[in-house]
């Protein structure tokens, strides 16, 4: 999700909304785009961070291409080293979800 999608929902959003002052309609629309960023950041594990093994993993190599990995993560260390990974998340955790 890039910065002007997240502007674009939060206006959209806003848009949906009566406010009582300016401010409110400031404070509102940028508490929106934080939550919006904390939950795409929020899935990001550090590679210190060993993940479960029977989980597939998206990972993200020194120049953010992605990879996928697992379901077994027995040698994580080494699968960290020789493809140079920075970051990773479950993949189930990057799915929409549908409830």
């Amino acid at each position: 999700m890039k910065k002007e999608d997240i502007e674009k929902a939060a206006e959209e959003y806003e848009d949906s909304l009566t406010y009582s002052s300016v401010k409110e309609q400031y404070d509102i629309q940028k508490a929106f785009e934080a939550g919006a960023k904390w939950r795409v950041n929020s899935v990001w594990h550090n590679t210190s961070e060993k993940p479960k093994n029977g989980a597939m993993i998206v990972a993200l190599r020194s120049k953010y291409s992605p990879i996928i990995c697992g379901p077994f993560n027995f040698d994580w260390t080494e699968t960290v080293e020789d493809f140079r990974l920075k970051k990773w998340a479950y993949v189930e955790d990057l799915l929409p979800n549908m409830e």
